[in-house]
């Protein structure tokens, strides 16, 4: 076990070991160390331990043993670690704070020592090297302590310069923190730092419910054309959504009025604006009125623009939300209709892609994968294997590859990712069941009775909606029995 020195003793050095054997015998050293009360363990020490500890290994993860001594290994930590903060000659500095906040410590033993010694921290740093800390502070355990530290903090925000100020402000409010004394600094900054850097302030204030007369004096501010203008799409919605109150909601009265100003440069802009956050948007202005009906149809559009996949869940939150608009909501809907009909058509062309190359594959076919996109795919293809099983609820193949994994290890991959070069000896498995779009026959059924109204309105293009959506649940309806059918329907 190797050991590395600070100023306050020496600390762990907990770098992955090179094997299991090896990572064991550390986390039992450690374990051993705190549990004793060894005088060479430091809180810096400890908090480097806790920082490794918690952020895991794929092999201690793969191995039932060692994730248990990894388990105790932290419990052993957490626990010296909260020795050491009520003992009188440690002291904390940021890096060691950054990490007890996000530690259980035994708060209420430690809690008012911890507090005493954190505010000396706070009083002897400039606000600039406290804002990677009050960042931190947004995943915190110790809520009550951040708060406490976070007013502290504030007190530095008046004297510091004003590109550094908003962003501490930001930190503290992203987290929750602070939020009694920011609208006043915030108030004061505005004009000294440009509006990209404050609206996402006073956003988030909102957010987490803030309220008084210096935030509405920072929220008229902001709603200025000149300082509208600005901002860029998605910083827009975010501010719609703040002023709506939460999201998915609508807005009245000063909200409603908050949320219209917005609505006309966030509409010339929703083209920037992710696909989730749109869907947002729609739902949010589909509840607030005819006002919105800009709003809603330029983010309707968004969404469903042809060439867009929007993941199913918001479309059909979209749909949802427009059902009830009557003649406000006719141009939305045939909109959202027209994205079902062109992703469904898509999803059950791949399905039947997929199922037919499913029926090719047996169990102990040699495989290669290929065509994997994603960051953890990419390094898998090229590599060989075999197929173990299918995996039908989930239309995958379970591959045992033969080069960098152990006999144990498999992973689960689409056929439409695996060539196969030479057949097996098994028999051929249930053929998975590719779901158009992901979605089962319950989930479809719900998109077949929130697109109804606006697809039987809409000539053929409507009807064959239908009758695809029918289609596909009947399909996935074969497979189930009697009772999950009932279920269904």
């Amino acid at each position: 076990m190797a050991h590395a020195s600070n100023q306050q003793g020496w600390a762990f050095d907990l770098r992955p070991p090179c094997s299991s054997e090896a990572e064991a015998k550390l986390l039992r050293v450690v374990c051993s160390m705190c549990r004793a009360g060894d005088e060479h363990v430091s809180l810096g020490g400890l908090c480097d331990a806790w920082r490794a500890l918690s952020s895991g290994t794929d092999g201690s993860q793969a191995d039932p043993e060692a994730a248990q001594l990894r388990a105790e290994a932290l419990e052993a930590v957490v626990k010296c670690a909260s020795e050491q903060v009520v003992e009188e000659q440690v002291s904390f500095d940021i890096p060691i704070l950054g990490a007890l906040v996000a530690m259980p410590l035994d708060w209420e033993r430690c809690a008012q020592v911890a507090l005493e010694k954190a505010r000396q921290v706070i009083s002897s740093e400039p606000i600039a090297r406290l804002v990677p800390l009050l960042r931190e502070f947004a995943g915190a355990r110790a809520r009550k302590l951040c708060d406490c530290l976070a007013t502290a903090a504030i007190m530095k925000v008046f004297a510091a310069e004003p590109a550094v100020a908003i962003d501490a402000l930001d930190a503290m409010v992203s987290g929750g923190f602070g939020l009694e004394g920011a609208p006043m600094v915030l108030e004061m900054l505005l004009g000294k730092v440009p509006w990209t850097a404050s609206a996402p302030v006073i956003a988030g204030l909102a957010e987490h419910g803030a309220a008084g007369d210096d935030l509405d004096k920072c929220w008229g501010a902001v709603l200025e054309p000149s300082a509208l203008e600005t901002l860029p799409g998605p910083l827009l919605a975010r501010l719609a959504l703040a002023a709506a109150g939460r999201r998915g909601a609508g807005a009245a009265g000063a909200a409603g009025a908050r949320l219209q100003a917005v609505a006309l440069p966030l509409a010339a802009r929703l083209r920037d604006v992710p696909l989730p956050l749109a869907a947002d948007v729609a739902v949010c202005a589909a509840g607030s009125g005819p006002e919105c009906a800009g709003l809603l149809e330029a983010a309707v559009a968004r969404v469903a623009a042809e060439g867009s996949e929007p993941p199913p869940a918001d479309l059909l939150r979209v749909t949802q939300a427009l059902l009830p608009l009557g003649d406000l909501g006719t141009a939305p809907r045939d909109a959202a209709v027209r994205c079902w009909r062109r992703r469904l058509e898509a999803g059950a062309a791949a399905a039947r892609e997929a199922r037919a190359k499913a029926q090719e594959l047996r169990v102990g076919d040699a495989i290669e994968v290929f065509g994997l996109t994603s960051e953890t795919g990419r390094p898998l293809n090229g590599r060989s294997g075999s197929v173990t099983r299918p995996i039908p609820e989930k239309g995958r193949f379970e591959v045992r590859l033969s080069l960098g994994f152990s006999a144990a290890e498999t992973v689960s991959l689409n056929p439409k990712n695996l060539r196969k070069v030479r057949a097996g000896t098994g028999v051929a498995g249930p053929t998975p069941a590719e779901l158009p779009l992901g979605l089962s026959a319950d989930e479809l059924s719900r998109v077949l009775a929130a697109v109804a109204p606006a697809a039987a309105q809409s000539g053929d293009g409507g009807r064959a909606l239908l009758e695809l959506l029918a289609e596909e649940i009947l399909e996935q309806q074969s497979g189930l029995t009697a009772g999950q059918q009932g279920a269904v329907w």
